[in-house]
This record gives structure tokens, C-alpha cells and sequence, in this order.
């Protein structure tokens, strides 16, 4: 267990799962990659762990998730699920933790639209932090389309489209983050998939209120997509003043999906 009763130190994971490669045109022969990653995910030793494109089928002995990380250690948690599948399998995002949760809520827009950013407070030592996990809206451009010169040049007006759809979307869902970010009393660490790099306007809007993980404790360049746009850094952990950040880890050995997972040491 990585917690420290002592020193009030505490671990964090953040991971986009690709609902856990259980996707056809993967070509993930008899799930091979579904049951390594589903592994190293219950396994890594992280007392908060914060999955985006979350995936649980109860009636599966191998994505049946939410089980094997309750009957891992991790018996709490809060997860929105988006929709169902015909097998009653459950796509979202979710949190997961050693610790109790006292409460927990989502971001929603005025008129009740879900914005892809889940919270839960969390208690540990008698201290309370704020956990976000947020997926905002997927670039959703064809990789091959941007790495390939001839490709790019006949796709101009849909991925110039599709780019300006996901800017206008991306700042709506940040606009409510930052909203409620801005009302909580508590600590808070905020861990997601932004699609969006540094310098962008989600990532200036949290980093204005937050402390970036990387920025604190990172090293080299902080790549997190593993694909053909290798060089993005768009999942990040953000923490507020208050909250000490002792390391911080992208784990590229990691490449089952298409993200790297993240994982950051806190202490009180």
C-alpha cells in the first residue's frame, strides 16, 4: 500500500483506458492487451485512481472491473456511466479509492447536460481533497489525416471543422470545471484527459487556479498519447497550493491504450 498514515502522503493514478481495448477493430486477439492493462490498473499500488473512458461488464470474468478493484482494496468509488451497451456493459468515467468518500457530484451546464468531469471528496487522516476527473471533448480527427501531407490537404475543411467544434465544446465543459473549482473549500487534485496541449485555453484556465503535476515534478518532455502523434501532452494532474507533489510518473513502458497512465505522489 502506498499511503503513509505517518506523513500523510498519498498516491494518484490518472488513465484514459480506451474502455479497455474492447474494441473489435483493435484486433486484441483472445484480449490479451484488455487483460494486461485491466492488471497493471488493479495492481499499481495508487490509493486514488482516476480512469477516463472507463468500461465494467459485470457478467465478464475479464472486464468485469468494478469487482476486481473493490476486492482489491479500492471499495470506494464514484462513476457517472454515460451509456449501456445490449449487454448492459457500462461505458463512463470513474474514481476509485482507499479512502472514503463523503460526497461526490458531477459538472453539469445549466440545463443538466453531463460535462464530462466527475468529483469526489475524500477523507483521509481527517483531511479532505477534492479529487476531478475530467475527459473533455475528443479532438475526434482522423490521426492519418494529420501525419500524412497528401491526406491532410483533401480533409482540410472536415478536420478544420471537427477542430473548431472540439475548441467550442472544450471551453464550455472547462468554463463549469473552472466554476466549481472555484466554489470548493476543500484541497483538490485534478487528474484527466484534456485534448488539449499546454497553452491552450482549458489548460491556462486550470493551470490559473492549479499547480501542474509535470510542471512541478516531471521531467523530459511529457508526452502521454501513444500514437501516430506521439509528441501530445494532453493528460495532465493539476494540484492546489496546500498539497505537496513528491513525484511524478508517466509510464510509457505502459502501452496498452492509446494514453499512458500517470501516477503522482502527494503528501499534506
Amino acid at each position: 500500500m502506498s499511503s503513509n498514515d505517518s506523513d500523510g502522503t498519498f498516491k494518484v493514478m490518472s488513465y484514459n483506458v480506451r474502455v479497455f481495448n474492447n474494441y473489435s477493430h483493435l484486433k486484441n486477439e483472445d484480449y490479451i492487451s484488455s487483460k494486461k492493462m485491466i492488471g497493471w490498473s488493479v495492481e499499481n499500488d495508487a490509493d486514488i485512481k482516476c480512469f477516463q473512458e472507463y468500461y465494467n461488464n459485470n457478467k465478464s470474468d475479464i472486464f468485469n472491473v468494478n469487482k476486481k478493484l473493490t476486492k482489491a482494496g479500492w471499495k470506494y468509488n464514484h462513476r457517472h456511466i454515460v451509456s449501456r451497451d445490449r449487454m448492459k456493459a457500462e461505458f463512463g468515467i470513474a474514481i476509485y479509492s482507499k479512502f472514503p468518500i463523503i460526497y461526490a457530484g458531477v459538472i453539469q451546464s445549466a440545463s443538466g447536460e453531463f460535462l464530462n468531469s466527475i468529483f469526489a471528496d475524500i477523507v483521509k487522516n481527517k483531511d479532505t481533497v477534492r479529487v476531478y476527473n475530467t475527459h473533455l471533448e475528443s479532438m475526434s480527427i482522423n490521426e492519418e489525416n494529420v501525419v500524412n501531407t497528401d491526406r491532410l490537404a483533401q480533409s482540410y475543411k472536415d478536420t478544420s471543422y471537427r477542430l473548431r467544434q472540439g475548441f467550442i465544446s472544450r471551453a464550455k465543459q472547462v468554463n463549469e470545471l473552472v466554476a466549481s473549482i472555484e466554489s470548493c473549500k476543500n484541497k483538490i487534485i485534478l487528474c484527466g484527459d484534456l485534448n488539449e496541449l499546454p497553452y491552450s485555453f482549458p489548460y491556462f484556465s486550470l493551470r490559473g487556479l492549479l499547480n501542474n503535476a509535470f510542471e512541478k515534478a516531471g521531467n523530459g518532455f511529457g508526452f502521454t498519447y501513444n500514437g501516430k502523434l506521439s509528441f501530445l501532452r494532453i493528460d495532465n494532474q493539476f494540484f492546489s497550493d496546500g498539497i505537496e507533489i513528491h513525484d511524478f510518473t508517466i509510464h510509457r513502458d505502459v502501452d496498452y491504450s492509446d494514453h499512458f497512465p500517470l501516477t503522482a505522489s502527494y503528501a499534506w
